[in-house]
């Protein structure tokens, strides 16, 4: 089983939040990822999975509003074929630019499933400015936005 199926539910399926509990819930499709935003998650984790580029502005919009994170993992870009990956850098760019712009929350994270897909920080912050971070922006994706969500007890902002 998959961990995010342990904290995640269907946004329609009455899914009752504790106090210290954070929904995090893996994207998809622009509809997908539009019904995620609306929904109680505090984080749209890989929003992009085929390499194009699932979110617009108006989910980016919501996703402000909501308090909602976007989290980029870098496991996504190293089980990825190579082709697949240049799509990945090309659509997360954008993204990151739009998140930017718009000033919502960016995470990274490394969504290790073994100790062979686990990072060190200094990488993370690597693909984060590779992504079209600076270096600053980078280490707080990694280190003061997951905290200063958890800190919030994951309401929104």
């Amino acid at each position: 089983m998959d961990y995010y199926d342990l904290v995640t539910e269907a946004p329609h399926s009455g899914f009752k939040q504790s106090k210290h509990s954070l929904a995090i819930r893996r994207g998809g499709s622009l509809d997908e990822n539009r019904k995620i935003v609306r929904s109680k998650a505090q984080v749209l984790l890989n929003p992009i999975t085929s390499g194009k580029l699932t979110v617009d502005s108006a989910v980016v919009e919501i996703a402000k509003q909501r308090g909602v994170a976007i989290a980029i993992s870098f496991r996504q870009f190293l089980v990825a074929s190579r082709f697949k990956r240049a799509r990945l850098i090309s659509a997360y760019s954008k993204l990151i630019q739009l998140c930017l712009k718009m000033k919502v929350r960016v995470i990274l994270v490394s969504d290790a499933r073994d100790a062979w897909e686990a990072r060190a920080p200094e990488q993370l912050i690597a693909l984060g400015v590779l992504l079209g971070l600076n270096p600053q922006q980078a280490k707080w994706a990694i280190a003061k936005a997951p905290a200063a969500l958890l800190k919030r007890g994951g309401g929104y902002a």
